[in-house]
């Protein structure tokens, strides 16, 4: 939850702190009065997108930087998220509050070597800019093109706020790397997981097999016993008689 959104120099803002409050929170205003910026203020802050052009478009006139922040709760974290800009560059902190103090957990945009301040702050809210578009986000005149969206993409958003769609994009790659997995078992030993009944019914077959073999050789061997048994006593009895 976002507990206060923190605006310097940014768009028409000089210095402005929004405190947000458990519940529904209403910002009123006339037009041009902010209301807009203070949107932008909180997807710039977490993400590092806004919907102005460039970024040197979102510092007000005649200032030198600006700065966006965001404190939000997560997981009974406390968070906070900044993000300043100068020259057009922005510069992303992410702190978590620690007793009084504030303690920085990333900075900067090192992607390259697999540090990504946005990437944590995703991690901590749970979705991206995408997502926050999707499922918290109805800028003016969307929500009538919301309302009259076709079933499939109405669908298609409610998947994407759900998770559904990464949901289906990874049992796809699943079923490729199955698919390749089996593909090796088939070339190394003739078959797959697939052919498990297969292989079981013949192997219940070769059980019944031997276990019929195991009577044959039990009987054949009780044969031969008896026969021995004739051979070693006939003698005798021709030896008496």
């Amino acid at each position: 939850m976002i507990t206060e959104v923190e605006l310097v120099d940014f768009l028409s803002h000089r210095d402005t702190s929004v405190a947000f409050g458990p519940g529904m929170n209403v910002i009123v205003g006339p037009n041009g009065a902010g209301k807009s910026s203070i949107v932008d203020a909180i997807t710039f802050a977490l993400f590092g997108r806004h919907t102005r052009r460039v970024n040197r478009s979102i510092v007000r006139h005649g200032a030198p930087s600006g700065l966006a922040r965001v404190t939000f709760e997560s997981s009974g974290r406390t968070l906070r998220a900044t993000r300043k800009i100068k020259g057009g560059v922005a510069t992303p902190i992410l702190e978590e509050a620690s007793g009084e103090a504030w303690e920085n957990i990333a900075a900067g945009e090192r992607r390259q070597m697999g540090e990504s301040t946005t990437r944590e702050i995703e991690s901590a809210v749970g979705m991206n800019f995408e997502r926050m578009q999707i499922a918290s986000i109805i800028r003016q005149g969307e929500l009538s093109r919301i309302i009259h969206e076709s079933p499939k993409d109405f669908k298609t958003r409610i998947n994407d706020i759900a998770g559904i769609s990464d949901m289906d994009v990874a049992e796809g790659q699943m079923a490729d790397l199955l698919a390749g997995f089996r593909a090796g078992i088939r070339e190394r030993h003739g078959h797959d997981d697939t052919h498990l009944p297969s292989v079981r019914s013949a192997l219940a077959e070769a059980r019944a097999g031997a276990e019929g073999a195991e009577g044959d050789i039990r009987r054949l061997g009780a044969e031969r016993d008896g026969a021995r048994a004739v051979v070693i006593v006939a003698p005798r009895e021709w030896a008496e008689g």
